[in-house]
């Protein structure tokens, strides 16, 4: 009877060694289940993630031939401005030289230059008359001179 006590006592622990690892590794399969299902449902969220970023860049991708395009009439514009630009400062600085030579001053302004302009009005009108007597002496006829030789 011992050896049976003894066997059904090693039953018993036999049977409750089986029934704790039976219970471990319920509790790592239901920790594992739990794991996967994380790792399912980031797995989702980063598949629905990827394709909305594939869609804005296939979106991204159909914005970019009419920027590239306008971008490069903004590079040829920009050329061609930069060149005005220098064509026009270069005008500036042959505008400044050729004021500078006929002795233009700043303070030459519009009052001043509509007070020469009738000064130059008056002086028309006093000098017209003479440049009228003027012109009808070259209507005449040319003088000519004779010698008398007479006196020998």
């Amino acid at each position: 009877m011992y050896n049976i006590l003894v066997y059904f006592f090693s039953f018993l622990v036999a049977m409750g060694d089986i029934f704790l690892r039976k219970t471990g590794v319920e509790e790592k399969k239901a920790k594992v289940e739990k794991e996967s299902r994380v790792l399912l449902d980031y797995t989702r969220k980063a598949i629905q993630r990827l394709s909305y970023l594939k869609r804005i860049l296939a979106q991204l991708e159909d914005e970019v031939a009419p920027c590239e395009a306008q971008m490069e009439n903004w590079k040829t514009n920009l050329s061609l401005m930069i060149y005005k630009e220098r064509e026009y400062n270069q005008r500036y600085v042959n505008y400044k030289a050729l004021f500078n030579r006929v002795g233009y001053t700043p303070e030459i302004n519009h009052g001043m230059l509509v007070e020469m302009a009738e000064h130059k009005k008056e002086l028309e009108k006093k000098t017209k008359p003479i440049l009228d007597t003027l012109r009808s002496y070259q209507d005449l006829p040319p003088v000519r001179k004779t010698i008398n030789s007479k006196r020998l």
